[in-house]
């Protein structure tokens, strides 16, 4: 074997090895302004990722008909917690969870966060990012969700959906992903709408992921 050829062997060695560190590294970043912006209130969030199986993975795409994709059959559920006014402890407990879904709109790839209540609810739905029409990320458009009953709605563009002007194909993108992520959340946790999450099928949180998600969310400013 040749010294050139040698060290065109270690370049991709190399070059593959950098670019795996460089995917784990945005994988490994942690949300926190994201996940601050849908529950401003959650004093701390824990991630939990499940892998959907061949079943959960068929009833949503039935339910919604479109097909999960296979980044989507590990969604990763950000459990937020917070301090509940109603209890008398001071306890930080799970007030809801941010799943994000992405979409293709008609200038190109949008991200969609679905944020669930633990009472199985649609709590809302709002764009991370968004090179659409800006009236996509208004709450003009955007209530709309939060005033569903059930993900077994239509969710359809023209039926109980209003489209943002101009953006049809985009509002429609929205609307299915804010119906699969809530769908998503059901086939994880079991729960439909009126019943609360076990305490037992999610992570709870400490004060050392606060500190965690703290020191995380300073190092992506």
């Amino acid at each position: 074997m040749s010294k050139r050829f040698s060290l065109l062997i270690l370049s991709f060695v190399f070059i593959f090895i950098l670019s795996s560190t460089l995917i784990l590294a945005h994988e490994a970043a942690w949300p926190g302004k994201r996940l601050a912006g849908v529950f401003p209130n959650a004093k701390n969030f824990k991630a939990r990722q499940v892998t959907l199986n061949a079943e959960q993975t068929a009833s949503i795409e039935k339910a919604t008909g479109t097909k999960i994709g296979t980044e989507e059959k590990t969604p990763t559920f950000y459990i937020a917690y917070g301090i509940d006014k109603e209890s008398k402890s001071d306890k930080l407990q799970s007030i809801g969870a941010v799943v994000f879904i992405d979409a293709v709109g008609e200038r190109g790839n949008m991200e969609v966060n679905v944020a669930i209540s633990l009472k199985g609810t649609l709590y809302s739905v709002s764009l991370w990012k968004n090179k659409e029409s800006k009236q996509l990320g208004s709450n003009e458009f955007l209530k709309q969700f939060n005033e569903k009953k059930k993900p077994e709605d239509p969710f359809q563009i023209g039926k109980d959906i209003v489209a943002a002007k101009g953006s049809e194909k985009a509002s429609q993108a929205i609307a299915t992903a804010a119906q699969k992520g809530w769908f998503m959340f059901r086939e994880v946790f079991g729960k439909k709408e009126g019943t609360e999450i076990s305490p037992a099928s999610i992570p709870q949180g400490t004060s050392k992921d606060k500190q965690k998600d703290e020191s995380s969310d300073k190092n992506t400013k």
